[in-house]
């Protein structure tokens, strides 16, 4: 039976569509739940990128959350280079957490150890630390208030760092879930470009008050 919370998923998946594929079996895996998801799937067909080096991600990202928020009481963010297990998403529906910001942080697996699945095994891999932007989920008023990803932010890297730190700013509260394995495989150099990993030059516009892109401020 469909649950009464709706809950919107949106895929960066632009110069990503071998990993798309395998992040759209995983929900063929996850049963009934999916009932209860309207997904949202940014690829180069929605969202139209000439030179993917200059790929902005936070715009893409932005797009999505667009897309859903009429329909959806809560939605979460992901790449499509990761697979999702099974529970995640009841859990972001459970009433005790659909206010809060909850990320999971992700553990890294080789593209030839995707299949079988081995959650139970792979909870025992190690947790990368310092990553916040692997899984971003906001309700929908949470969303709204904090206005999407800094589109500032040019080609990709910090701008999940930087909403990560504007969430706090705005006082929202975080639960951190390190109980279900979020799966990210491992690949080379993203097709559109590694010059800018982890976008230092990115992490400037956290000083400057953003735009609600969600709004139409920008």
């Amino acid at each position: 039976m469909p649950h009464s919370f709706k809950l919107g998923l949106v895929v960066h998946a632009v110069g990503l569509p071998d990993e798309l594929g395998r992040l759209i079996e995983s929900l063929g895996e996850l049963g009934s739940v999916m009932d209860s998801v309207r997904c949202c799937f940014i690829t180069e067909k929605n969202f139209p990128v000439e030179d993917m080096t200059k790929l902005n991600v936070a715009a893409a990202r932005n797009a999505g959350i667009r897309e859903l928020l009429s329909d959806c009481d809560g939605i979460v963010c992901i790449d499509a280079d990761y697979i999702i297990s099974p529970g995640i998403f009841e859990l972001l529906m459970e009433p005790a957490v659909q206010d809060f910001h909850v990320w999971i942080r992700r553990r890294d697996i080789k593209l030839e150890d995707a299949r079988p699945r081995k959650w139970r095994e792979w909870l025992s891999l190690p947790v990368f630390t310092d990553c916040w932007g692997s899984l971003t989920y906001l309700s929908k008023k949470n969303w709204l208030r904090l206005g999407g990803f800094d589109q500032r932010c040019v080609s990709w890297g910090a701008e999940d760092d930087i909403c990560h730190i504007r969430i706090g700013q705005l006082g929202i509260e975080r639960r951190r879930i390190d109980a279900f394995p979020l799966m990210h495989i491992a690949h080379g150099v993203r097709p559109f470009g590694g010059v800018n990993a982890r976008g230092q030059e990115n992490l400037k516009w956290v000083k400057v008050p953003q735009p609600n892109y969600l709004k139409g401020e920008a």
